[in-house]
């Protein structure tokens, strides 16, 4: 090219210009799920992806533009993907999701922060949902095979629910891990190592705020239930014979009574004694939503800002009578107002 003259461009398009952005920045239909997940009654909306709550199923919606943000290729939908396979009707999902998405508020949190704890809470529902599964299909098999033995020339058939020690195995896992993922939700704001926890956990909190703080009594006072399913865990992974899972389908008791299948925990720090295992499941998640809710509150309680437009704040149990139509969530933030403490939101 000749001296002084520069090499001449095309022009990029300008935003909204081009048939993709207007296809974009379009309105659009979404199908979302069946109709037998029952409707839409809620979004929990973050920075990079949203989740749509159906009565009895959540999906993850994923947008065109976070797949292809350049947008170059024209044919790339929003789409949409099951991630719970429960929704606002569960209380395990009212008691973690749903509560998170109300306790960690863009009003009082950072949307980046927001999104990293919405996400971690995801994930523990997923694992608490599948223990779920494993107890509610165990506890199905078990109420349909409970009936009387019929013995027919001093002999009889037992019934059998079959799998129990691979049952048993799967629930613990999916349990450990649900506990296991509880805790990186404030490690978001406080420091401890990977290992040595639920003490190490119990010692942050002490040294930041003090040995009589209720984070730090709710740390010590869940410490118990954590080592025991981690015990567990080791059981199921590293069993041997001081430290395993013994499971028993249906059996006879020396008085002729038939026995539903139980579990037992051979370990020096947590033992179990035989126990019925559809009790024994009922208990340990009925434990782990009160354990992931007093957490989520916890964390929100602790780190969130102190004041909403200079009124103080504070997480409380919603009275039956104000919760929204059909709501089960339980926790929310209240402010003092001419007072009395008014809930906000």
């Amino acid at each position: 090219m000749g001296e002084g003259k520069r090499e001449q461009r095309p022009e990029k398009p300008k935003q909204g210009s081009r048939p993709i952005d207007r296809v974009r920045d379009g309105a659009c239909m979404l199908t979302v799920g069946t109709e037998t997940e029952g409707v839409l009654t809620a979004m929990v909306a973050l920075s990079d992806v949203a989740f749509m709550v159906k009565e009895r199923a959540i999906y993850r919606l994923l947008m065109a533009d976070h797949i292809d943000p350049d947008r170059e290729n024209i044919n790339i939908p929003n789409s949409v993907q099951l991630t719970l396979a429960a929704g606002s009707d569960s209380d395990l999902v009212a008691r973690t999701l749903l509560t998170a998405d109300e306790l960690f508020s863009k009003k009082y949190f950072a949307e980046d922060v927001r999104q990293e704890l919405v996400l971690v809470t995801v994930e523990v529902a997923k694992n608490l949902l599948s223990a779920l599964e494993i107890a509610d299909a165990l506890r199905a098999r078990v109420d349909g095979l409970s009936q009387p033995v019929e013995v027919k020339n001093r002999a009889a058939t037992l019934p059998a629910v079959g799998s129990i020690e691979q049952r048993v195995n799967a629930f613990v896992q999916a349990a450990h891990s649900a506990v296991q993922q509880l805790y990186d939700l404030p490690r978001s704001f406080i420091k401890f190592p990977p290992k040595g926890w639920p003490d190490n956990f119990t010692e942050a909190l002490q040294s930041k705020w003090g040995d009589e703080h209720r984070f730090t009594h709710f740390a010590r006072s869940t410490a118990p239930f954590v080592k025991f399913l981690r015990n567990a865990r080791h059981c199921v992974e590293h069993r041997r014979g001081d430290q395993r899972i013994d499971a028993r389908d249906f059996h006879l008791t020396k008085d002729g009574r038939l026995n539903r299948p139980t579990v037992a925990i051979v370990h020096s720090a947590t033992p179990l004694d035989p126990t019925d295992l559809v009790e024994f499941m009922a208990s340990i998640l009925d434990q782990l939503i009160e354990v992931t809710e007093a957490m989520l509150a916890h964390v929100a309680d602790a780190f969130r800002q102190e004041s909403f437009a200079g009124f103080p704040l504070a997480i409380a149990e919603i009275p039956v009578d104000q919760r929204r139509t059909g709501s089960r969530v339980r926790l929310a933030y209240f402010t003092m107002i001419n007072g009395g403490w008014a809930r906000l939101g």
